[in-house]
């Protein structure tokens, strides 16, 4: 598609505590692994055609991952190319 993908330092972090999580209570990295494995393939897929995600507010887009439980949120930019992921919720927390 010829965009630049950004993830932001928001989805990292979210990521590191989602690590700390697994291991503090179970010991393993096994669910990050699945949560990391999801978002590559979503990054991928947005890539790909970001226009398959339906607009959830003005440019941002949503991409509901159901194994996970989790919703990666996204910025389109058209007129400098960029995607910006920059926000990754838990289907519990408020969206």
């Amino acid at each position: 598609m010829g965009y630049k993908i950004i993830v932001t330092s928001e989805v990292i972090k979210t990521l590191d505590k989602i690590d700390d999580y697994c291991i503090s209570h179970f010991g393993n990295y096994e669910f990050s692994n699945k949560v990391l494995n999801e978002i590559i393939i979503a990054k991928r897929n947005i890539e790909k055609n970001y226009k398959q995600y339906k607009v959830y507010h003005k440019n941002i887009r949503k991409v509901v991952m159901p194994r996970i439980r989790y919703n990666l949120y996204f910025y389109v930019d058209e007129k400098n190319k960029v995607i910006r992921i920059y926000s990754l919720k838990s289907f519990k927390e408020r969206q």
